[in-house]
């Protein structure tokens, strides 16, 4: 059963990634075409801010699922609801600080962009600042709920609830945005999904997953350990902020809302290439963390890094080659003239960052074997060097300069830090992982070469992409896979066909 939910979740997690970028395409267009480019310049940047405060919630959430399932794993259920109950006092503390911290968010925004923007424009960011703000303040009193979901393996009603908010989103903005073409109705909307979406997961949690939030006893020791760990992923999560959303804030600084308008497309490009292999990661984290209590757990954990691995890079190396082909017809086609830039802003990040994507489960290895820390404290000395580098480099190569900033962070942590740390301290087979992934791209080297020969004849940009994808995917599966994963896609296809007949 736990096989089963583990693939049911990964299938729902790649179809909400499907999902996640379908509809985040096609939102962009939207928002430019009926608020304008400067408005979704402030929009772009308002969400910049937005980030370093949703990290917040994040960090305390991955800390309430890690114990969480350390006292399911235990199978005590007085124990696991007691965690849910300290983690929730946190969370409404935490809730409450986030009215200060975001009046002096809101003060630091007027004031840094006082000579770059209109007062127009400083007026509606600040009432999006605090939109945003009562979005977290929903998303973070329902945090608990969402652990509980997420310790009990029920991937699948998470992703489709996900899904369902995905393309909810776009639709209704969408509507609204024809009476009240203003970056600032985006959120209001986004608000009212979030409140929608938190009721569904409460009743969720506690009528089908029987979750229950009850304070035995007072448990100090433990509080202060939660939130010890809260606050190492909480530092490489500012860290990773930091490398995602500078370079915005630092070119609305230097230049304008239109250029950070073009600049986020290209970040749209290389934020939706990451759900591509990093997402299916997700749902391990509670096989890893019972697998690190047995006593053959560190081999079977680095077996399991390889093979999600070689997983993740068939997905994310088929959308980095075609980008790379056919990623300039794609951005005139989405968001018209004028964004061509987008594409080398894309595409330098992007290369580096496959790294970090196919390695994306090291992540849950190190906080259930809490060796979080070294990736936090590496993680932030770069992004802060990034932003002086960042600074620099955008002065004098504009908004290239600040994805190249970027992308040599990128290459030097996630590459080349992070690899010697999971081989040295993680005790993952980092050579025998790095086999693998050049094995498969020899091997997919003839469909890279022939589709790059047949494309250059055709000017049709769906025709293109399907022979990539087609190309690609026979010689994925004759050459590269492995006859494990052979017997995954067999299976399928078959349940796929099995599924139609019956229909």
């Amino acid at each position: 059963m736990q096989s089963r939910g583990l693939k049911l979740g990964a299938i729902a997690s790649y179809l909400w990634v499907a999902v996640h970028i379908i509809t985040n395409f096609l939102y962009a267009p939207i928002l430019i075409e009926s608020i304008g480019v400067r408005e979704y310049g402030l929009y772009q940047i308002i969400g910049s801010f937005f980030a370093y405060i949703s990290i917040f919630e994040s960090s305390m959430s991955s800390s309430v699922l890690r114990y969480y399932c350390q006292a399911l794993n235990t199978e005590s259920n007085s124990e696991a609801e007691n965690i849910l109950a300290i983690c929730r006092s946190i969370f409404r503390k935490m809730a409450l600080s986030l009215i200060p911290i975001g009046t002096v968010l809101i003060i630091i925004f007027r004031l840094f962009y006082a000579s770059s923007f209109s007062l127009y424009e400083i007026n509606e960011g600040s009432f999006m600042l605090g939109l945003l703000l009562a979005n977290m303040v929903v998303t973070m009193l329902n945090s608990v709920y969402l652990s509980g979901i997420n310790a009990q393996e029920r991937f699948v009603f998470l992703k489709m609830l996900e899904i369902a908010e995905q393309i909810a989103q776009p639709i209704l903005c969408y509507l609204v945005l024809f009476a009240y073409p203003y970056a600032f109705t985006a959120l209001v909307v986004q608000l009212i999904i979030s409140i929608i979406n938190a009721l569904i997961r409460y009743f969720y949690a506690t009528k089908n997953c029987q979750v229950k939030v009850v304070l035995h006893h007072h448990d100090h020791a433990l509080s202060k350990e939660i939130m010890a760990f809260s606050m190492t992923i909480l530092l490489a999560q500012i860290a990773d902020q930091i490398f995602w959303k500078a370079d915005q804030i630092i070119l609305g600084k230097l230049y304008s809302t239109a250029i950070v308008a073009v600049y986020s497309v290209g970040s749209q490009i290389y934020t939706n290439y990451m759900y591509t292999g990093s997402t299916v990661s997700q749902v391990f984290f509670p096989r890893i963390s019972r697998l690190y209590n047995q006593e053959d757990g560190e081999k079977k954990i680095s077996d399991l890094f390889i093979k999600v691995g070689r997983i993740a890079f068939y997905c994310s190396f088929l959308v980095l080659v075609t980008f790379i082909f056919v990623g300039q017809d794609f951005l005139r086609l989405w968001v018209g003239k004028g964004f061509a830039q987008a594409y080398s802003v894309a595409l330098i990040v992007m290369v580096p960052f496959t790294i970090d994507i196919i390695q994306n489960i090291g992540i849950s290895i190190m906080q259930v074997e809490n060796k979080y820390h070294f990736r936090a404290q590496i993680y932030l000395l770069a992004a802060v060097l990034n932003i002086f580098s960042t600074a620099i480099m955008a002065k004098y190569m504009g908004m290239q300069g600040a994805a190249l900033s970027t992308a040599i962070a990128m290459a030097l942590t996630s590459g080349l830090i992070m690899n010697f740390y999971y081989y040295r301290s993680i005790h993952i087979d980092i050579p025998a992982f790095w086999k693998n992934i050049i094995f498969i791209i020899m091997k997919l080297i003839p469909a890279i070469i022939i589709s790059s020969l047949i494309i250059k004849m055709i000017p049709n940009f769906l025709l293109k992409c399907l022979i990539i994808v087609g190309l690609y995917s026979i010689d994925t599966y004759f050459l590269a896979m492995n006859q494990e994963e052979k017997a995954m896609v067999q299976s399928v296809v078959y349940k796929f066909t099995k599924r139609k007949e019956r229909s």
